[in-house]
């Protein structure tokens, strides 16, 4: 989010600053026309590469780089105000947070003051655009790519200026092939699983890498720092290129892929224009409330995200903000970055500061540091778990039965647990990942004389098979297995997050050559369809009804964001966290299509909800694992109907 300033001030990068940072806050705040605001980032990225390199390469032609200086002035620049507004986040969403919810929180408290979240997100597949509850250390992603790339390239330049003997053209050429490296890995990734291609250095790289080969080349090319009509064309392109993505880019663009080359040399671009020139795109960048905003842009970028998210935390998410509370909260980030920069970052960044006298000081203090704030939210997340969540009454157990009223507390004997329930899902034979075909093993039950059914579709199918693998253990069915994570079964290519899912795509075609080399009795489709995937899924069952008959399951209805999250601070009035039937139902489309396509369709909902609600608890059993993912406990309530709708279509065949 910052850099060291170059020798010669730049208001246009100034500006620049202030333009990423209205980008990014706009977007969180909720506006749908800046869909794509979170390219703001990718402009900050790009003004660091610019900026850092052209502070390394200067002193590395005099002589006089030092790394430890330079890391103990980043130090001085990021790290202060970075941990107080940190801690306060922490504290405050101690206060607001879910008690179920809070360990997740430290842990991801603790990545931040490591300087490692991006590193947790990545190996956590975090959806940076998905539905799920975001962290309030969400936006620290970005600050810790930065803190990892200004802790490698200074080593990385200093080999490349070695290797070169100080030839600037070999050493362009150096860094640029490493710039090409890492887009095609970030490319390649993107498609590959699109949260490490977002979150993790090597696959962003190149974007600061832009700014670092604009940085090495303006030396070597003199018209770059003269004056020129071209580069008012050029400036006001940039500016077009980084508007152009922030408003036609959304949660579907696959990102960072190639879309992030947009945004990422519009910058360039633009830094460009404004080398050796006052005119153009300069002058609106240098007007003194972008000059404000771009100086403390890094205190505002950090305030932000948690002004606009525990607000929402604290209300739930099933009481979304109006957007002019989410615009006011947003607006609040600048006086409030204003005096985190004024009386926090300012401060500390100068060598007066009691740690910034000695570099090995600040050193010590930020490892040091980060060593023990990231210890205090883990032992913290240790000492929440040890909290019983339960009402301290027991229930008995549930009876599957239509229109259930549900149990109005959490039951001291509830299965799974508030705390357990994270972990309940039976991964067996279950695709995660880049799995590209199930295992050969997939078939369930022993009686070879059993009708032979196959469950087909995404996790939300995974969520139900533990009713069809009853079924399999009573020997009344055999099972075949094939569900796989983020993959709807369908017969076009998808796409996830934005991105092509290639491992889906060869999935499916792997399980559709199977189902028609061996087709069983019965097919269980259970996919979770929107209205825009509605002719996917038709064109996927006249496939599947060419093979067996097939049998579309009633999606699970949806219970809102944060069920467990509820449960956990509703332990003696569970009834308030149920969620409206009619609200909650969401199977019209997959009705439909079985219909069109003459496909069998087996409702669930009324065992799962009565007319007005949907009960989370049913007995001493808790009935969803999220939104809309049943327990294992509870799917295999479910087990009579499956049975009951395979005898019919057998029957009926």
């Amino acid at each position: 989010m910052s850099a060291e300033a170059s020798r010669d001030f730049r208001s246009d990068i100034q500006g620049l600053r202030a333009i990423a940072v209205l980008l990014v806050l706009v977007f969180h705040a909720g506006v749908t026309a800046l869909s794509g605001g979170f390219v703001g980032v990718d402009v900050f990225f790009v003004i660091s590469g610019f900026l850092i390199t052209s502070h390394l390469a200067g002193n590395l032609d005099a002589g006089t780089l030092r790394m430890r200086e330079f890391w103990a002035r980043r130090v001085r620049r990021l790290v202060p105000v970075a941990w107080i507004v940190a801690a306060a986040t922490t504290l405050i969403a101690l206060i607001v947070y879910a008690t179920v919810n809070v360990p997740e929180m430290l842990k991801q408290a603790a990545a931040t003051f490591a300087y490692v979240p991006n590193f947790l997100f990545a190996v956590e597949g975090t959806n940076y655009f998905g539905p799920a509850v975001p962290s309030p250390f969400q936006h620290y992603w970005s600050l810790g790519l930065e803190e990892q790339f200004y802790l490698v390239w200074p080593l990385i330049l200093l080999g490349f200026y070695k290797l070169s003997r100080g030839n600037k053209r070999v050493l362009l050429i150096l860094t640029a092939m490493l710039v090409v490296l890492s887009f095609v890995a970030g490319w390649w990734a993107t498609s590959w699983r699109q949260p490490v291609a977002f979150f993790l250095l090597p696959t962003r790289a190149w974007e600061l890498g832009i700014g670092a080969v604009l940085a090495i080349a303006l030396p070597l090319i003199p018209a770059f720092g003269s004056d020129g009509k071209w580069k008012l064309y050029l400036g006001w392109g940039g500016l077009l290129g980084v508007l152009i993505a922030g408003f036609a880019y959304d949660k579907t663009t696959q990102f960072p892929g190639t879309a992030a080359a947009l945004p990422a040399l519009a910058t360039a671009m633009l830094i460009l224009a404004g080398t050796g020139t006052r005119g153009g795109v300069v002058k609106p960048l240098s007007v003194a409330p972008m000059q404000f905003l771009g100086k403390i842009s890094y205190s505002v970028y950090l305030v932000h995200w948690p002004l606009v998210l525990l607000p929402q935390v604290a209300v739930g998410w099933e009481n979304q903000l109006p957007l002019w509370v989410r615009l006011l909260l947003t607006a609040l980030a600048v006086p409030l970055g204003w005096v985190c920069w004024r009386f926090m970052e300012n401060p500390f960044r100068h060598a007066s500061s009691w740690w910034g006298k000695r570099s090995r000081r600040a050193l010590s203090v930020a490892v040091v540091g980060a060593v023990v704030l990231a210890a205090a939210p883990m032992a913290g997340a240790t000492v929440v778990k040890a909290t019983p969540l339960h009402a301290d009454r027991h229930a008995a157990a549930p009876v599957l039965i239509r229109d259930p009223h549900g149990t109005a507390y959490v039951p001291s004997n509830m299965t799974p647990t508030l705390w357990t329930v994270g972990t309940d899902w039976n991964t067996t034979c279950h695709g995660v990942g880049l799995s590209e075909a199930p295992s050969s093993e997939c078939l369930f039950g022993e009686n070879d004389g059993a009708p032979r059914v196959a469950l087909v579709g995404s996790s939300f199918a995974g969520s139900l098979f533990p009713a069809l693998a009853q079924l399999a253990t009573s020997n009344d069915l055999q099972v075949l297995r094939y569900t796989k994570d983020a993959c709807q079964f369908t017969t076009q290519p998808v796409l996830h997050n934005g991105a092509a899912n290639v491992s889906c795509d060869r999935w499916n075609r792997e399980i559709l050559g199977r189902l028609r080399a061996n087709a069983p009795d019965v097919i269980f489709l259970a996919n979770q369809p929107t209205e825009s995937e509605a002719e996917d899924l038709r064109r996927a069952l006249a496939d599947l009804t060419q093979i067996a008959p097939v049998v579309v399951v009633e999606p699970v209805p949806d219970v809102g964001q944060d069920p467990i999250g509820c449960l956990s601070d509703h332990l003696t009035d569970a009834e308030n966290c149920a969620r409206n039937t009619v609200d909650a139902l969401q199977g019209n489309v997959a009705r439909q299509s079985a219909a069109l396509a003459g496909a069998g369709f087996l409702e669930i909902s009324p065992w799962i909800c009565n007319p007005k609600t949907c009960p989370l608890i049913q007995g001493n059993v808790l009935v969803y694992k999220d939104s809309s993912h049943l327990t294992q406990t509870f799917a295999k309530l479910l087990a009579p109907l499956f049975k009951a709708k395979v005898d019919e279509v057998l029957h009926r065949g």
